[in-house]
This record gives structure tokens, C-alpha cells and sequence, in this order.
């Protein structure tokens, strides 16, 4: 029971990811339990010649647990019908084969309008896998560690094109906080507008430094910061905001790449204002 119910967790609360994620070791190990119990009570069924034999403690106590195993199944994928059916007959056993395939046959019935979706081993990786951000730069920017989720999610699902739109709704976070550096909200316009507005306020903190004197490191590093927001506005926003790129997996998960590194480079200056 314990390695068939391993992934399948009852009690406490589910995430709707919890609810589409199922593992199909657990579905292997769930049909060895019913090609078991129905042999088992396949060679006890009465013939012509032969007495129902009374089942022992023991094989009751096992068929019981690999019915409540069932129940967790049909709780995880919402199969109502067949999940009832069990839960009655767990003081109830099923005495023959022909009882048991009721059950099964039930359970079955129901299964045929659930879809499952296989997801490959290089993808499945990134599925509600730890961000792999530093400390620093989680702390610095909490706000883009759910969208950057989001992204890894979609990736892991094939959905690619929404892979690379949660990891621009993350740079936002990222642009929100190089604005307010430099005293502008960014708000509801759009990228070009803010980051012309703090380019532009740049060079004036620049001029503002006497002649012949380099920029600060500050003013360095957001300009840096900033063409590096142009790069990614002309290179992916702008074309997945506005429906214009289709994306391959190969650019979500490069996307992502560059996402999460760049975070790294702001978080060394940086963090997202806070919200009062």
C-alpha cells in the first residue's frame, strides 16, 4: 500500500498542480494489487465441485488496504462514482472474482474520460522545481520567484509560448525596481516608455558629475541594466505580448536561462519596492 499511495498524499492541502501531477509507477504498482486480489479470488471462487473457502484475516486485511489504495486514486482524479462503490464494500469485502470485477470494471468505466499527458524526463525536471535562484536574489525579488515558477511549469508541460510570457511578467518585477532607483513608477506603461525615462534620467545624474569624471558605479550598472531590458523588450516581450512569435522549447528554456541569470545581476544592487 505504502510504495502504490507514495506520490499520492491524503489529508492537508492540494495545489492544483498537486492535483495534475500523478506518477505512473503508482498506477504500475496499483494494477500488480488488482491482478493479485483478482487472482487470489479468482482460485477461492466456488465451482460445481468445490466449497467457497473462507479467506483468512490476513488476506481480508490486505485486500482491504489495496481497496483503500483505490480510494485514494479516485479521490486524487475526482472519480466519484467508483470511489463510493469501493468505500462500501470495505466492511463489505468482495467474496469472488466476480464481485471484484464489478469494482474494476467500475473504476475502469470511469478512468476512460480522464486524459493523461506524459511529460519527457528533460522537461519533467523543471516541473515545481526549485527556483534556481541565489538567497540574495530570492530575497530581493520574492515577487519574481512565482512567475519564474510559472514559467518552469509551462515549460515542463510543452506550453512554451506561455513559458516565455511568465518570464517576462518576472523581468517586470526586475524594471519595477530599477524605476523606483532612479525615482520613476513603473506602472501601466509600456517597456520602451519607462525604460527611456530612466535612461534619460541617467544621463542627467551623469552630467551632474564633474568633468572628465567617469559614471559611478551605480550609474554603470543601471545603464548596463538597461540595455539589457531593451534586449530582452525586442528580443521576446514585445513578440509574445502581442501574439506575433511562436516559440520552440529550445527558446522557452533559453528564455529562462537568461531570465534567472539576469536576476542574479540586478539583485546585486537592487530589490523590488516595497508595497504599501
Amino acid at each position: 500500500m505504502s510504495s502504490a499511495g507514495n506520490h499520492l498524499r491524503s489529508g492537508g492541502l492540494w495545489s492544483l498542480w498537486d492535483m495534475l501531477r500523478v506518477y505512473a509507477n503508482a498506477y504500475v504498482n496499483l494494477g500488480m494489487y488488482i491482478h493479485d486480489e483478482f487472482a487470489g479470488l479468482f482460485f477461492n471462487d466456488p465451482d460445481k465441485d468445490t466449497a467457497l473457502k473462507p479467506r483468512t484475516e490476513k488476506q481480508n486485511a490486505e485486500l482491504k488496504a489495496h481497496l483503500e489504495v483505490l480510494i485514494t486514486h479516485r479521490e486524487t482524479l475526482k472519480l466519484d462514482l467508483s470511489k463510493e462503490m469501493i468505500r462500501a464494500h470495505l466492511n463489505n469485502l468482495p467474496q469472488t472474482s466476480r464481485e471484484f470485477q464489478i469494482l474494476v470494471g467500475a473504476m475502469l468505466n470511469e478512468l476512460k474520460g480522464r486524459l493523461f499527458l506524459h511529460v519527457p524526463p528533460h522537461r519533467a525536471a523543471h516541473y515545481e522545481s526549485e527556483i534556481s535562484l541565489s538567497e540574495p536574489a530570492k530575497k530581493a525579488f520574492p515577487s519574481a520567484i512565482s512567475e519564474l515558477r510559472a514559467a518552469r511549469n509551462a515549460y515542463a508541460m510543452g506550453l512554451n509560448i506561455a513559458s516565455v510570457f511568465h518570464s517576462m511578467r518576472a523581468l517586470e518585477h526586475g524594471l519595477r525596481a530599477m524605476a523606483a532607483d532612479v525615482g520613476k513608477t513603473f506602472d501601466i506603461q509600456n517597456w520602451q516608455n519607462i525604460i527611456d525615462e530612466i535612461e534619460a534620467e541617467i544621463r542627467n545624474e551623469a552630467k551632474s558629475l564633474p568633468r572628465g569624471m567617469p559614471k559611478n558605479e551605480r550609474l554603470q550598472f543601471l545603464s548596463e541594466a538597461a540595455t539589457q531590458f531593451l534586449y530582452f523588450k525586442d528580443g521576446w516581450r514585445n513578440y509574445v505580448s502581442h501574439g506575433r512569435a511562436n516559440y520552440e522549447e529550445a527558446n522557452a528554456e533559453n528564455v529562462i536561462s537568461h531570465v534567472t541569470s539576469f536576476f542574479e545581476i540586478l539583485a546585486k544592487r537592487l530589490k523590488e519596492p516595497s508595497v504599501d
